[in-house]
């Protein structure tokens, strides 16, 4: 079963964007202003900056992916437990479905971890 660690792949991602926190401000024309609290940052940040917020709605989808994912693998673990406890785990039909829960883990976290790659190219520009 795939269950990456949540730092997977972060020494490759290097972040070029304001630290935060930043402000949301309400600006003329009904355009909003986001910046850091500091008010500090250079053009490459302010850059960087619109591609993060460009990719936040496909991270919030990386988040509910990967919550997800979470809850197929603890629901593939608690039905594997269970298959242990009322002993038909090693029942013929019994491994089929601990084989159909482990596949759902799996397709859960390839599609997280696929959201998640492709969030970080774009917030990124990798």
């Amino acid at each position: 079963m795939i269950t990456p660690s949540p730092t997977a792949n972060a020494q490759d991602v290097t972040a070029t964007h304001a630290p935060g926190p930043w402000i949301c401000e309400h600006g003329a024309d009904d355009f909003f202003f986001v910046a850091p609290v500091d008010g500090e940052f250079d053009r490459d940040q302010r850059d960087a900056n619109a591609r993060l917020i460009a990719a936040a709605p496909d991270l919030f989808a990386v988040l509910v992916a990967w919550k997800d994912a979470q809850q197929a693998t603890d629901d593939s673990v608690e039905h594997l437990e269970r298959a242990i406890a009322e002993g038909w785990h090693n029942d013929p039909s019994g491994q089929g479905h601990i084989g159909d829960s482990n596949r759902l883990a799996d397709a859960a976290w390839t599609k997280a971890i696929a959201l998640r790659d492709a969030a970080i190219a774009k917030a990124t520009a990798a």
